[in-house]
């Protein structure tokens, strides 16, 4: 998708963190949306972006958000070339440009970390199976779903996953 991201979800976000429904029972109608939209149509108000709309202005959450995911992009692919696959000087140099490569990829922010934390989520996951993980693999595990879309890319992992563990 390459567009200037400022469709629907964009406003869904800003509307609902500054409605004061973020954690409102899944009936609720939100009366800024579709004239009295339910709260269980929208995002969770454990999401990350959602609170990004809360403590910022729309457009500086949308930058924010944009940063930070390019950021983590840019570690995790970096974190996961070197410790699993690339050994050596050439190895670093190539993981560099291979991460800062993988950071500059046109994301749909507003999903979050859906695509651009997948990176991390390997290397944590590879590092835990491997008996190398460390309680910041764990810590990922645990934080990474609060920045994701579970229905774009986290049930696919999970299964893949459990049929790794099994």
């Amino acid at each position: 998708m390459i567009h200037d991201q400022l469709d629907s979800i964009f406003v869904d976000l800003s509307i609902l963190a500054k409605s004061g429904e973020i954690f409102a029972s899944p009936l609720a109608k939100i009366e800024n949306f579709a004239d009295g939209l339910p709260r269980a149509s929208l995002v969770s108000g454990l999401y990350v972006p959602v609170w990004l709309n809360y403590w910022f202005e729309p457009f500086d959450a949308f930058t924010v958000n944009q940063i930070f995911i390019r950021l983590v992009a840019y570690l995790g692919m970096y974190r996961l070339l070197t410790q699993h696959v690339t050994k050596g000087q050439r190895g670093y140099i190539t993981s560099i440009f291979a991460s800062l490569t993988f950071s500059l990829l046109p994301f749909y922010s507003l999903f979050g970390l859906s695509i651009a934390g997948q990176p991390l989520l390997l290397s944590a996951f590879f590092n835990i199976g491997q008996g190398k993980g460390r309680w910041q693999d764990w810590l990922i595990l645990i934080l990474l779903p609060f920045y994701t879309l579970f229905t774009l890319s986290g049930f696919f992992y999970f299964v893949l996953f459990c049929v790794i563990l099994l």
